[in-house]
C-alpha cells in the first residue's frame, strides 16, 4: 500500500508539471491562429471555462465604476448645492444692504437739494446714539474735526421737508450731543409768517412745543406754520419749526399779557436718522454764505 501510494504520488507530480505546459502551448497558439470564426469561438469558450473569475471581475469593475461615477456626481450635485446656498445668501444681504442704502440715499438726496437751495454750509451727520430714557436728545457721528460747534443749529428733512431739529449742546471732536426741539430745556424765537407776530417756541416734552408769549390780539389759525426768528440769537431766520396745532389760550388772571399755542413739530426727533449741522450763528447773523 505504501508504495503503491509512492507510484501514485510521483504520477500526480508529473500531471502537475505537463499540463500547465499544454495548456501554455494552447494559450500560445490560440494567440497567434489567425482570428477566423472558429479560433474566436475556441478563445471565448476556453476564457470562460479556464478562467471564470475574469467574467465575475469585470461584471464587478462595470458595476463599481457606474457607482463610483454615481458617488461623484452626487457629491458633485451637493457642493454646487452647498456653493449655491452661500451665494444666495450673500445676495440677500447685499438686496437688503442695497435696499437700506437707496432708501438713505433718497433721504440724503432730498435733503441736500434743499440745502443747495437754501445755500447753507454745513456738514450731514448721522445718529449714533439714542438714549432710550431721554427723548429730547441724540448723539450724532461728527463733532469738532469735521466743523461741528456748540450751539450749532441743526436740521432734517422728513418726508420731503426740511425743518429745525434742535441746537448743538455739547461738541467733542469725534462725536455731538444735539438737544431736540421737544427737549423742555429747548428754546427758539419764533415768528407765524400768516400773522406777522412772533413768540418763543419752547419745548414741552412728550407733548411736543408749546409757542408761548403771543401777543393777546394775535389771531393765529389751526395750520398756520411757525419759523424761526432772525429776532433770536441761536437760529437763521427761515427755518421751519412747525404749525399751530391747537389755537392759543388766554390765561384768565387779568395781568397776563400773552397766549400760548400748541405746535405740531414738522421733525419728529424719535424717528430722525441724519442731520444737517450749521455753523454756529455768528453776531449779526451770520449762518448762510454771503
Amino acid at each position: 500500500m505504501e508504495k503503491k501510494k509512492k507510484n501514485l504520488t510521483a504520477y500526480e507530480r508529473g500531471y502537475s508539471k505537463i499540463l500547465p505546459c499544454v495548456f501554455v502551448i494552447i494559450s500560445l497558439l490560440i494567440i497567434l491562429l489567425p482570428l477566423q470564426t472558429t479560433v474566436n469561438s475556441v478563445r471565448m469558450v476556453l476564457s470562460y471555462i479556464f478562467i471564470p473569475q475574469l467574467r465575475a471581475s469585470h461584471g464587478v469593475t462595470q458595476y463599481l465604476d457606474g457607482v463610483n461615477e454615481t458617488v461623484g456626481n452626487l457629491l458633485k450635485v451637493a457642493e454646487e448645492n452647498a456653493i449655491l446656498k452661500e451665494e444666495i445668501a450673500f445676495l440677500k444681504i447685499q438686496t437688503s444692504k442695497m435696499e437700506t442704502l437707496e432708501k438713505e440715499n433718497e433721504r440724503l438726496t432730498s435733503a441736500l437739494a434743499l440745502s443747495k437751495r437754501e445755500n447753507w454750509r454745513g456738514v450731514w451727520a448721522k445718529v449714533a446714539y439714542r438714549e432710550p430714557s431721554r427723548r429730547g436728545s441724540v448723539i450724532i457721528d461728527k463733532g469738532t474735526d469735521d466743523g461741528v460747534e456748540l450751539r450749532s443749529p441743526v436740521i432734517a428733512i422728513q418726508n420731503g421737508v426740511a425743518g429745525l431739529a434742535g441746537n448743538v449742546v455739547e461738541v467733542t471732536a469725534k462725536t455731538a450731543k444735539v438737544m431736540l426741539l421737544n427737549d423742555e430745556d429747548f428754546s427758539a424765537a419764533a415768528r407765524v409768517e400768516a400773522k406777522g407776530v412772533e413768540g418763543l417756541a419752547s419745548g414741552n416734552g412728550s407733548n411736543g412745543v408749546n409757542l408761548k408769549y403771543l401777543p393777546l390780539e394775535s389771531a393765529v389759525e389751526k395750520g398756520d406754520k411757525v419759523y424761526t426768528s432772525s429776532s433770536g440769537a441761536l437760529f437763521p431766520d427761515g427755518i421751519l419749526i412747525g404749525e399751530i396745532r391747537k389755537t392759543g389760550y388766554e390765561s384768565k388772571r387779568s395781568y397776563d399779557t400773552s397766549i400760548t399755542s400748541k405746535l405740531r413739530p414738522i421733525i419728529d426727533g424719535g424717528s430722525v436718522k441724519e442731520v444737517f449741522v450749521m455753523p454756529a450763528l455768528r453776531r449779526g447773523g451770520e449762518g448762510k454764505d454771503a
